[in-house]
């Protein structure tokens, strides 16, 4: 009989630690599952992409390409090569502009220049297709900001050759959500690779002071380059 009546109480203490987790502030370990279920779905929320392919296509971009090389001879040359690509046909003349900036030879996009894919192409196409050619660069970034959004595109031969790429510039927005851009076909893929730089490290190990050029505190050089229209 004690023995029965010591099982009764036993059981009738743990349904009264079971009322009381319930119905009083022991249920601090729901509302903590229920946080950290929170905590999980704004971490989802946060990795959600805010910005696409139709990012890049705005006009309300200033567009300016960086590039440096020991074999980069000409960014005249190299524009002037680019613009003659198109039949000839109807000409337009674009004012490009440059300045030197330590290694960087910088080129302001005319303000007149509005198509993306083509300024896309023109980072690219100042790589040069050695060794061919004999006047390219081994770096070329192209760097494209706003007042609300900046992203920077560029080569990385090492990277292009591990994840078997052909005529591709890797890309970052300035919130650091990254992309790989396809040259010939305009292709913009999303990527977490975490080998394509974040948009601040970029600049950074690059030596690029990025509020500077978004001031352009610094002397452009004028010219001109005759483009065949398509």
């Amino acid at each position: 009989m004690k023995k029965q009546r010591l099982i009764l109480l036993i059981f009738a203490g743990l349904v009264l630690i079971l009322i009381i987790f319930k119905t009083s502030n022991m249920g601090f370990f729901n509302n903590l599952f229920g946080r950290e279920k929170l905590e999980q779905k704004e971490l989802t929320i946060n990795k959600e992409r805010i910005y696409s392919h139709d990012n890049l296509k705005s006009e309300n971009f200033k567009r300016y390409v960086l590039v440096k090389g020991t074999n980069l001879k000409s960014v005249e040359s190299k524009l002037k090569d680019y613009g003659e690509l198109p039949a000839k046909g109807n000409t337009y003349t674009y004012q490009f502009s440059k300045a030197q900036l330590g290694d960087w030879t910088i080129i302001k996009m005319p303000s007149d220049f509005k198509d993306y894919y083509g300024f896309h192409n023109i980072v690219y196409w100042l790589l040069g297709f050695p060794p061919e050619d004999n006047n390219y660069a081994d770096l070329s970034i192209g760097l494209s900001i706003s007042d609300s959004l900046s992203y920077a595109i560029y080569n990385n031969y090492k990277l292009k050759d591990m994840l078997r790429l052909e005529d591709d510039l890797f890309g970052t927005f300035n919130n650091d959500e990254r992309f790989i851009l396809s040259i010939p076909f305009d292709e913009f893929k999303k990527s977490d690779n975490k080998y394509i730089k974040t948009f601040n490290s970029l600049l950074k190990d690059n030596e690029i002071n990025y509020e500077m050029i978004k001031s352009e505190n610094f002397v452009l050089e004028a010219f001109e380059i005759l483009f065949n229209e398509k």
